[in-house]
C-alpha cells in the first residue's frame, strides 16, 4: 500500500494480559525467495529454466517501549526473553494500525527512572499480521 509507514512512535506491546507503552517502532518486510529449476520437453529437446519464485513474506524489526511499575505496583514487569507469542499494536496515526503476533530477540531492559523500565528488542512475525485499512 502507498501508505504503509515503516517506522513510528506510538502503539502497545501485549505480553500475557501486560500492556508496554510503545515509544519507538520500526517494520520492514521479509521476502523469502527459492530458486527452482523447471523443464519442458520441446519437439527439437528438453528446455531446462532456473527461476526464482517468492516463496514466503513476514514482517519483522524493533521496539522501544515502556513499562510503568506505578500502573501495576503488585505485579512483576514482564521478562521479554525468548517470549515468543506477543502482540504488537504498531500505529500510524490514530485509527491506523498494524497487528503482528511476533516473537522476540535482543531484549535490552534499562531502568531510566524509578517506577519505569525501558525495553528495546527485535520482533518477527509469526505469520499472523493485520495491515490497517485506509
Amino acid at each position: 500500500m502507498a501508505h504503509d509507514k515503516d517506522s513510528g512512535n506510538d502503539g502497545k506491546v501485549l505480553v500475557g494480559t501486560t500492556d508496554l507503552k510503545i515509544t519507538q517502532w520500526s517494520k520492514r518486510k521479509v521476502n523469502k525467495r527459492e530458486e527452482v529449476t523447471n523443464s519442458d520437453t520441446a519437439q527439437v529437446g528438453s528446455v531446462i529454466t532456473r527461476e526464482t519464485l517468492l516463496t514466503q513474506h513476514h514482517y519483522e524489526g524493533s521496539v522501544e517501549a515502556d513499562y510503568s511499575i506505578d500502573a501495576s505496583p503488585f505485579d512483576d514487569p514482564p521478562d521479554l526473553e525468548g517470549v515468543d507469542n506477543i502482540t504488537l499494536y504498531l500505529y500510524e496515526d490514530a485509527t491506523r494500525f498494524w497487528t503482528f503476533t511476533a516473537s522476540v530477540t535482543n531484549v535490552a531492559a534499562t531502568h531510566p527512572v524509578v517506577g519505569k523500565i525501558h525495553y528495546s528488542f527485535d520482533w518477527a512475525s509469526e505469520g499472523s499480521w493485520t495491515a490497517p485499512t485506509y
